[in-house]
């Protein structure tokens, strides 16, 4: 899954990236213009005005959107640890292993602690209400922020959300079934 804005939002950001980029210089001292909050239009950002009210209320709408299905392995090491093997587009989960009895998870960005209940109570998207525990290196010295969480949505469903970067085009999420009741797993 991928965090998504309307296709509409999209089309009209990919016209504005367009118009910005052929005339960058304007951009940049616009920007500089109005350095807080959302830019007003200007017919320089090559939508009309209506579309930019347009796109700015597309844009608060994001969602999940399926970019491909995975088939993810969990394989216990010797030492314990559960590493976790999938191919693209998850394939950042590769190399994570997962060392429950001791409370820590191994990234390819270093080691995450803290582990701690988590979720999304109230429901806000783009992943609605979810609940579980989020591992993180958060508050050390890291170059990189990272987290990783599992829970179990309001739905029934169940989450794995990797967060590796500050875009969230370096965040992975996966929604799959819970295990059926019975089953051991």
């Amino acid at each position: 899954m991928a965090i998504a804005v309307p296709p509409e939002a999209e089309a009209l950001a990919g016209r504005m990236t367009a118009a910005i980029q052929a005339n960058f210089e304007w951009y940049r001292n616009y920007a500089r213009q109005h350095p807080e909050g959302e830019l007003p239009w200007h017919p320089n950002l090559g939508i009309s005005e209506a579309e930019y009210r347009r796109f700015q209320a597309l844009a608060g709408q994001i969602s999940l959107r399926e970019t491909g299905r995975v088939t993810l392995n969990v394989t216990r090491r010797p030492d314990g640890g559960l590493a976790l093997a999938t191919s693209a587009p998850a394939a950042p989960l590769n190399g994570i292993v997962i060392y429950p009895e001791r409370d820590r998870i191994e990234t390819p960005y270093g080691r995450l602690g803290n582990g701690a209940a988590a979720g999304n109570p109230q429901g806000t998207p783009p992943t609605g209400p979810w609940q579980g525990v989020r591992w993180s290196n958060w508050g050390n010295a890291a170059p990189r922020r990272v987290a990783l969480s599992f829970g179990r949505r309001a739905a029934g469903d169940m989450l794995i959300f990797y967060d590796y970067g500050p875009s969230d085009a370096e965040t992975v999420i996966l929604l799959y079934p819970a295990a059926a009741a019975g089953r051991a797993g």
